[in-house]
């Protein structure tokens, strides 16, 4: 097991490689290895999100409080993204990365005002 930081140090490094391979995910040539990246990233953030709510003490059986359910749609939005957007936009990027970036910054929100 885990510390309560490890799984928050784990958490800050898989947002920060997320972005970053979003980054060239959607800016260069999307290449296999760039989106393998961006899906471990996000493996690596929901494993890490559930070690930080076993550290905190909220069991699975229980209802998740209304910050965790926020938290998980935002990045489930985020993640579905990531196969959408390079698709969809292939000439205007900017507009659906800067609503991604919003998403992303509204579960950081979330996380630490921890709304009940």
């Amino acid at each position: 097991m885990f510390s309560y930081e490890s799984y928050k140090v784990l958490h800050f490094i898989s947002l920060f490689l997320l972005i970053a391979s979003y980054s060239v995910a959607y800016y260069a040539t999307a290449t296999k290895k760039s989106k393998i990246v961006v899906g471990l990233s996000t493996l690596f953030i929901f494993v890490s999100g559930m070690g930080l709510m076993a550290r905190l003490g909220i069991k699975h059986a229980e209802g998740y409080p209304l910050w965790i359910i926020l938290k998980m749609s935002f990045w489930l939005i985020v993640a579905a993204s990531a196969a959408i957007i390079p698709k969809r936009f292939t000439q205007k990027k900017l507009l659906p990365y800067s609503f991604l970036f919003i998403f992303v910054l509204l579960a950081i929100s979330v996380a630490v005002h921890k709304y009940t």
